[in-house]
């Protein structure tokens, strides 16, 4: 992981880097966060994007759903969960296990509400079906 690091932080400058992060585990943190937001907006990604027919059926279930929320909740769970790991497509696991995953895992994430709560709305719009098996 630290050469895949490198590529992305070298071009920081060392001095502001190590001046804001000065731990080894905190600039690899902050460099990791950093990539996975610049990751967001790069081209196709197994990560979809969420569509008017995603807010719809958000809307259906979360009446003060938007936009906005689901686009929020997809850049979160990227940068908060894609900062340790490759982030998941959505598709991989059903709402109900998603809604698990993320219990167990928001506080290795340091996700809190607000943001939890968007990561979840998103997950379960972009989820696979409860019937669809796997």
């Amino acid at each position: 992981m630290r050469d895949t690091l490198d590529w992305f932080c070298k071009p920081l400058g060392s001095a502001f880097v190590l001046g804001r992060f000065p731990s080894a585990r905190s600039r690899a943190l902050a460099c990791g966060w950093g990539l996975g937001v610049l990751l967001v907006g790069c081209g196709p990604s197994a990560i979809p994007q969420a569509s008017s027919a995603d807010v719809a059926r958000a809307q259906a279930r979360w009446p003060d759903a938007n936009q906005a929320q689901l686009d929020r909740g997809r850049r979160s769970y990227v940068v908060h969960c894609g900062g340790c790991h490759v982030a998941i497509p959505p598709a991989k696991f059903s709402a109900s296990a998603w809604e698990g995953h993320v219990e167990r895992m928001a506080g290795k994430a340091k996700l809190a509400e607000p943001e939890k709560s968007m990561v979840l709305r998103y997950l379960a719009i972009a989820a696979r079906p409860e019937s669809a098996r796997k």
